[in-house]
């Protein structure tokens, strides 16, 4: 059995998620679907690459709010959309991760 941990990996959220569907039912999920469709490395937030086993930190979430907050403005409409889902996944990840450590 795994422990349960204050910092949670992408795959601890879907393994924890997947055992307590109810407690993430309003919840938009399509983050953790996305995200774990790749190999084992993920962009957290559009942002820093890490492992699916990479606990997510605090201090990663800062450091994707601070690159995001000294980014420049998108140029042209492609990249200002690409922001914006990027910028969405993040806010979504970090909804599950707060569901997440309301019930563990």
């Amino acid at each position: 059995m795994k422990l349960i941990t204050m910092s949670p990996s992408l795959n601890d959220l879907i393994s924890y998620m997947q055992q307590n569907p109810d407690k993430f039912s309003d919840l938009n999920l399509s983050v953790l679907e996305y995200y774990d469709k790749n190999e084992n490395e993920y962009y957290l937030g559009g942002q820093i690459l890490i492992t699916k086993d990479t606990p997510i930190t605090d201090e990663l979430i800062e450091k994707v709010k601070n690159i995001n907050s000294d980014s420049l403005e998108p140029c042209n409409m492609m990249e200002y959309i690409s922001v914006g889902i990027h910028n969405e996944r993040f806010d979504n990840i970090q909804k599950i991760i707060k569901r997440y450590l309301q019930y563990i």
